[in-house]
């Protein structure tokens, strides 16, 4: 009996001890993409690129095609973008001015990143 209960707890011990593989900056490096139902019928596309020291990030939908640029820091499980200020008149008034600034995106997996609830999934 005692045989018995060691081995069950040995199982559960190596099993409760599970080794996350932490990810570095490098690995975040990539091209992200969602597809998701819009209003009316209509798609909404994510496209989110990393480089080693920027990204660009775009919403795509019927009338609408915002794009920002900017840098990033990866702190835990989560990715912080910070878009760049943009000066160019004719942009901030466009449809592809974007009025938010700021993206937290928490990281699920190398290949997995959650923007607002949408799912990013890596591209090769």
């Amino acid at each position: 009996m005692r045989k018995i209960i060691l081995v069950i707890s040995s199982i559960v011990f190596l099993f409760s001890c599970s080794v996350t593989k932490k990810l570095k900056d490098t690995d975040m490096v990539g091209s992200y993409y969602a597809k998701i139902k819009g209003h009316n019928n209509t798609s909404v596309q994510y496209k989110l690129k990393i480089q080693p020291n920027s990204f660009s990030l775009n919403f795509k939908g019927q009338d609408y095609n915002p794009e920002c640029t900017g840098s990033w820091l990866k702190n835990g499980d989560t990715l912080f973008l910070k878009c760049k200020e943009e000066n160019n008149i004719d942009i901030l008034l466009s449809s592809g001015y974007m009025n938010q600034r700021e993206y937290c995106i928490k990281i699920l997996s190398r290949n997995k990143l959650e923007l607002d609830k949408v799912i990013l999934i890596r591209q090769e």
